[in-house]
């Protein structure tokens, strides 16, 4: 028997208006705290990180959709606006901002940018994970009608019995979370190398591109193209991802310029 998505998760609309954005945070620092444990450096170093990233990644972008993606708002072409809670991240364009939100971070302190990306890299997948619950609670990114027996039905869309996507993709970040806990307990010399940065990039788009294969597809165009925008726009973070955890003498090359080092 299919699952009642808003039944499911009858405090939706507490965490719709009580602001999910603030609970994220709050969880993310607490992971930072877990996985570092007793380096309690390193944990306040990742928290300055994170508080420094949550303001500039705001200000990322450009134009109304960006204003309200990131605020509790939704703006008419009038110019009118009223308050809708928080709802809505693209996660594709969530990376490309945080992405600039730690190029400014790296200039404006000089650290080594592969420390910077390791230790985010870290405990950004619970992040990823509650936003992925936040679609679900909220009937975004559905999945395709199916006959499984974990099956879903999203009132506010129709009364068809429908694949969790998000519900999927939360449960890979979480697990990913563990195995980066997990490696850097294991090994902590690892950070600051971008393996932890390669491998977070590499793991969630990978998952991210298989499981697009179980969602509906969002735009009309993409009917026709043999991926969608999701699986497409995935494959350079792979691409990428794999680089970093790969390693080269190209990362210490982009470590002194993103620190705006110059060669003597």
């Amino acid at each position: 028997m299919a699952i009642t998505a808003l039944t499911a998760f009858g405090l939706v609309e507490f965490v719709n208006h009580f602001k999910l954005p603030l609970l994220m945070t709050c969880y993310h620092h607490l992971c930072n705290a877990l996985a570092f444990g007793d380096d309690k450096r390193l944990v306040r170093e990742v928290n300055e990180q994170h508080s420094y990233l949550a303001t500039i990644v705001g200000i990322d972008g450009s134009g109304r959709h960006f204003i309200e993606i990131f605020l509790p708002i939704d703006i008419s072409d009038s110019g009118s606006w009223r308050f809708t809670g928080y709802r809505g991240l693209a996660s594709h364009g969530g990376t490309l901002g945080l992405m600039l939100a730690l190029w400014m971070y790296v200039r404006r302190t000089k650290m080594n940018v592969w420390q910077v990306l390791d230790n985010i890299a870290i405990a950004t997948p619970v992040t990823a994970c509650f936003i992925r619950l936040g679609n679900l609670m909220n009937s975004e990114i559905i999945g395709r009608i199916t006959d499984v027996p974990w099956a879903f039905i999203f009132e506010r869309v129709d009364s068809m019995p429908r694949h969790p996507g998000q519900l999927y993709e939360a449960i890979a970040y979480a697990l990913l979370f563990f195995i980066g806990w997990r490696i850097y307990r294991k090994q902590p010399q690892r950070v600051g190398t971008g393996f932890f940065f390669g491998l977070c990039l590499t793991y969630i788009f990978t998952a991210r591109f298989f499981i697009e294969y179980t969602k509906e597809v969002q735009e009309a165009f993409e009917q026709t193209l043999p991926l969608n925008m999701g699986q497409m726009l995935s494959i350079p973070f792979v691409i990428i991802g794999i680089a970093c955890m790969t390693g080269g003498n190209w990362m210490k090359r982009f470590a002194d310029i993103a620190a705006g080092n110059k060669k003597k």
